[in-house]
């Protein structure tokens, strides 16, 4: 993991941002570094997402989870054979929070802060009996509350995912039975192509960072759901300009769904229409 100097490196070159709370440093990839697609920049990046440090002694506070990407995303896994043995564990659709503690209080963070409404609601969610926690781990969770509607529906509550060694980095998941799939890559690819939630986190099955870091598998249900409920007003224009060939960017089963909306709002209602009016279009279509 990075350095305390090294964060403020990135954060000098304009690839990361700060937020500072009392002695809390917390850092994060920079907007353009997401949108311009700027990984490859500098591989350090992939560990300044939500990574805190105490600003008084350079210490790591907090270990966040290093960036993962899709599968095939810019070629990641694109040579991993699909008879690879893996374990995969349900992604589920919130928000990231994360559970450490320093020099005896607990520290609850966000990819990006500290002191957000986001480290309220984790707070809320996760509650207070967190006293056990090592002092050497960061532990993971991802957050559904019902104030913060995402794209599927997920019980509301913390879901906890796993713990951060703050000494060599490594990330242990966690996942319920019923959350975890043991198999191949191909198995997994075939169980996303029919699940209806956000997808998987794929890990070589022995948890081998050095041979092979973890993917995201995300499930076409998910991808295109998202695509069509936080379509920008400029893709939203495209779409009612040639809705056969916005459909072509779409995973198969959402490709008659398009021509639908355009028939069924005027021309840039879909625009002007609300987020989770969006989805409630778009569950009537395919369903949840």
């Amino acid at each position: 993991m990075n350095s305390y100097e090294t964060m403020q490196r990135l954060v000098a070159a304009k690839l990361a941002t700060v937020s500072t709370n009392g002695y809390l440093d917390t850092f994060k990839y920079a907007r353009r570094v997401m949108f311009d697609y700027l990984w490859d920049t500098d591989a350090r990046l992939a560990e300044c997402r939500g990574h805190t440090y105490d600003n008084r002694t350079g210490e790591l506070v907090v270990a966040a989870p290093r960036k993962s990407f899709n599968y095939l995303e810019n070629g990641w896994w694109k040579g991993v054979s699909l008879d690879t043995p893996v374990i995969a564990y349900k992604k589920y659709n919130g928000f990231m929070a994360c559970v450490s503690k320093h020099e005896g209080e607990v520290i609850v963070s966000t990819t990006g802060s500290t002191k957000s409404d986001f480290v309220r609601y984790a707070k809320e969610s996760i509650g207070s009996e967190l006293k056990w926690i090592s002092d050497n781990e960061t532990l993971l969770y991802e957050i559904v509350h019902a104030d913060d509607p995402h794209i599927v529906d997920e019980p509301v509550g913390a879901h906890y995912l796993g713990f951060r060694s703050k000494v060599d980095g490594l990330f242990n998941p966690y996942g319920k039975s019923e959350d975890i799939y043991v198999g191949t890559l191909k198995g997994i690819l075939a169980i996303a192509m029919v699940n209806r939630g956000e997808g998987f986190m794929v890990y070589d099955l022995h948890n081998d960072p050095e041979r092979l870091k973890p993917a995201k598998v995300k499930t076409p249900y998910y991808v295109g759901k998202k695509r069509l409920m936080r379509l920008s007003s400029k893709n939203s224009e495209i779409m009612y300009n040639d809705p056969e060939k916005f459909a072509s960017t779409l995973p198969e089963m959402w490709r008659d769904v398009p021509k639908i909306i355009t028939k069924m709002y005027p021309h840039n209602g879909w625009n002007i229409l609300p987020e989770q009016s969006r989805r409630a279009t778009l569950e009537m279509l395919k369903g949840k």
